[in-house]
């Protein structure tokens, strides 16, 4: 039940608007237009994408759904109040009534054992895929568009306190002490809590070298991925980290944060750092700088890595 159709699915689409003159639409539908919908068409299975239900459907219909992660109940000091209360209160019985879930990492999946004991037999790990853009940005236009005149690093993502920006500033301010000439761009729009993380910037010597792209489209983050350094992810927490594998699929070298699924994503094709180690990052970054066999050898360690991943792709077969 999407609330607009999408074009690429050939198959009958139900449409339930979301209402915008209705604050929390968006979530009122799924307890009341949408098991309406549902129920009416005496469907088999129903599959919910954004772990929040299903909700009211009849007991012949078999309940799926997707748990992401569980960050707001493990890792509470990350999202807002209202999102904590949400997920406290709806996900115990979401899971309870669910007849089978699916979760994006073994990380994720042994959460959910422990946190609501459900059946580790009900739980399939898929991995997600990737939106591939069509067609790539090339280098001269971003070069222009976001004053890039040295070799970079990327970071990928929205800028709030999970994601742990401000290890990465300080560690990119230890290792220019090297003389080394890079930049550091950080692709991501501004989202919340981040006050601390604009206070740190400030403070940053030479924070000239540091570029905050804002919002990028595909075209552009994939033309950033394929001509930079390498990729770091100093995330406290994630349920799987599509950036990684964004990045692994533009044949960039990891400089990743040793926890959560993000340890089960990489394997062994990157290189690990304690998330608040500055000074083991930024002997990370100096080494992948200066060092051009171990950015090849770490890249084809990932491209392995990625294949064995593209083999644990979402797919309804399991369902027949």
């Amino acid at each position: 039940m999407a609330s607009e159709k999408i074009e690429e699915f050939d198959f009958d689409q139900y449409i339930i608007p979301i209402k915008r003159a209705i604050p929390q639409h968006l979530r009122i539908r799924q307890l009341t237009s949408i098991p309406k919908k549902v129920n009416s068409l005496e469907a088999d299975i129903v599959i919910e994408l954004a772990h929040f239900g299903p909700f009211g459907l009849s007991e012949k219909t078999k309940k799926v759904t997707v748990i992401h992660d569980l960050s707001p109940i493990s890792h509470p000091q990350h999202h807002g109040i209202p999102s904590q209360i949400v997920q406290k209160v709806s996900l115990p019985k979401i899971i309870a009534n669910s007849d089978h879930i699916i979760t994006n990492s073994k990380f994720t999946k042994q959460e959910i054992i422990n946190h609501y004991q459900k059946d580790g037999e009900a739980i399939d790990v898929v991995y997600p895929d990737i939106n591939q853009p069509d067609s790539v940005t090339e280098f001269p236009v971003l070069r222009n568009r976001y004053h890039i005149n040295q070799p970079y690093f990327i970071v990928s993502g929205t800028i709030e306190p999970r994601k742990n920006h401000i290890t990465i500033l300080k560690a990119f301010e230890h290792f220019q002490k090297s003389e080394k000439q890079c930049q550091l761009v950080i692709a991501g729009q501004a989202g919340w809590k981040n006050s601390s993380f604009f206070k740190a910037l400030k403070k940053i010597e030479r924070k000239d070298r540091i570029i905050l792209t804002g919002y990028v489209s595909r075209e552009d983050l994939w033309g950033l991925y394929r001509n930079a350094l390498a990729f770091i992810s100093a995330s406290h927490f994630e349920g799987f980290g599509i950036p990684i594998i964004e990045a692994m699929s533009n044949h960039l070298p990891l400089i990743i944060a040793d926890n959560s699924s993000q340890t089960e994503v990489v394997g062994e094709s990157a290189l690990l750092f304690q998330a608040e180690d500055i000074a083991v990052l930024s002997k990370h970054m100096a080494a992948v700088s200066s060092d051009e066999s171990l950015r090849k050898g770490l890249v084809i360690i990932g491209d392995h890595r990625l294949e064995e991943i593209s083999q644990q792709k979402f797919s309804l077969a399991y369902l027949d």
